[in-house]
C-alpha cells in the first residue's frame, strides 16, 4: 500500500553508497528498480533517473539477471513522460530474448502512444499482442487500455472483448488497483453521464486508497472531459483542476496540458504562468537536478545520486538556467514557489 511505498522510497532515497563497495553489486541496481515500481504510481521523473542508474550499473557489472526489469522500468517511465527515447528502449526490450521482455517492449510502445493520445497505435500494438497470445499470465496487464483505445477508436467490438478479458483478470484478484482499473473503464463505458460520473469517483477514490495518484487523475481528467461535453462546466472544472494538480509533480506535462485547454474550453482564463512550468521544457533528468538545485543540494551530492561528475551537474544547470531564464540558484529557488514541478518530493 501506500505507507509501505512510502517507507521504501525514505530507506532508499539517501543511497549513495558505490555499488561495488559492499562487495554485492546487484544491491544498489535491485533497490533502485524496487523504488522504481513504487515511484511509477506517482513520480515518473524520479523512476526515469532512478531507471537509468539502475539500467547503467546492470550494464557496468554485467548483471544480466536484472537487465530486462532495468530496461523495462527505464521504458515504462519515459512512455508515461511522453519521452521519445522510449521508443528507443522498446526496441533495446525487444531485441532480449524473453517473453516477458518483448511483453514489455509492446506495453512501453502503447503507453508512449497512450500520453500522445495516438489511440489507433495503441489499438494497433496491442491487438498484435492480443492475437499472439504473449503477455498473458506474467503479472503486466494491458488489457484494459486496449479496451479504453479501442472504445476511443470508435471499435466496440474490440472494446467490449478486451473489456470482459480485462474483468475476468480482475475478478481473480485481491490488489484494490484492479477494482479502481474496473471502475474507470465502468466510466468509460457508461452511456449515462450521471452512471460514468459515479464509476469514476468510484476509480478515483481507490486508486486514492491504493496509493495511485497518477492513475487517480487520469480518472479525474477523463471525468472531467465527459462532464464538459456534457455541458456541465462548472462540475467539470473541478476534476480537471484536480487532475492538473496531479499530473504536474509526477512530471506530466502533456498530460497537465490537455487540462489547461479543457479548463479554457470550461471558461477559466489560463494562468499566465500556466505554460511555463519546468517540467514542460526540461528533460527528465534536467527536471531532477533542478528540483534537487532548488532544494539546496550541493553539486557534489547530485552527482553522488546520478553517478555522474559534478562538471555533468554543472553542464545540466546551464541548460535549466537557459531554459527557465534564470541567472542562478536563488532564481531557481524562488522559481519552485511557483512552480509545482519543480518541487522535489519529500
Amino acid at each position: 500500500g501506500l505507507a509501505a511505498g512510502d517507507e521504501l522510497l525514505a530507506l532508499t532515497g539517501q543511497l549513495h553508497v558505490a555499488p561495488g563497495a559492499t562487495g554485492q553489486p546487484t544491491l544498489l541496481p535491485s533497490l533502485l528498480n524496487a523504488r522504481c515500481q513504487v515511484l511509477h504510481r506517482s513520480n515518473l521523473v524520479q523512476m526515469a533517473s532512478d531507471a537509468a542508474q539502475a539500467r547503467a550499473l546492470v550494464t557496468e557489472f554485467d548483471l544480466q539477471a536484472l537487465l530486462p526489469l532495468a530496461v523495462a522500468q527505464h521504458g515504462f517511465a519515459l512512455a508515461g513522460l511522453g519521452d521519445p527515447e522510449a521508443l528507443e528502449v522498446a526496441a533495446a526490450l525487444a531485441e532480449l530474448d524473453a517473453d516477458s521482455a518483448r511483453t514489455a517492449s509492446a506495453i512501453t510502445r502503447a503507453t508512449y502512444f497512450i500520453a500522445a493520445e495516438q489511440h489507433a497505435d495503441v489499438v494497433e500494438i496491442f491487438s498484435a499482442l492480443r492475437a499472439s497470445g504473449s503477455g498473458t499470465g506474467i503479472g503486466m496487464y494491458w488489457q484494459h487500455d486496449l479496451a479504453e483505445s479501442a472504445l476511443r477508436c470508435g471499435d466496440t467490438t474490440l472494446a467490449k472483448e478486451a473489456y470482459d478479458e480485462f474483468a475476468a483478470i480482475a475478478a481473480a484478484q485481491v490488489r484494490p488497483w484492479f477494482g479502481a482499473a474496473m471502475a474507470r473503464l465502468d466510466g468509460h463505458f457508461s452511456e449515462d453521464l450521471d452512471d460514468a460520473v459515479s464509476h469514476y469517483d468510484r476509480a478515483i477514490a481507490l486508486f486514492f486508497e491504493a496509493g495511485y495518484p497518477i492513475a487517480a487523475a487520469r480518472a479525474s481528467y477523463s471525468c472531467g472531459v465527459r462532464l464538459r461535453r456534457g455541458r456541465r462546466r462548472g462540475q467539470a472544472r473541478q476534476y480537471l483542476e484536480q487532475a492538473r494538480g496531479l499530473f504536474l509533480p509526477a512530471g506530466l506535462a502533456r498530460a497537465a496540458e490537455r487540462c489547461s485547454v479543457e479548463l479554457e474550453a470550461c471558461g477559466v482564463p489560463r494562468r499566465a504562468d500556466a505554460a511555463a512550468d519546468a517540467s514542460s521544457v526540461l528533460t527528465p533528468q534536467e527536471l531532477q537536478v533542478a528540483r534537487w538545485v532548488a532544494k539546496g543540494e550541493s553539486y557534489q551530492s547530485i552527482a553522488g545520486r546520478l553517478f555522474v561528475s559534478p562538471r555533468t551537474i554543472e553542464s545540466h544547470l546551464t541548460a535549466i538556467y537557459r531554459k527557465l531564464g534564470v541567472k542562478g540558484r536563488a532564481e531557481l529557488a524562488a522559481r519552485a514557489l511557483a512552480d509545482a514541478s519543480l518541487l522535489a518530493p519529500a
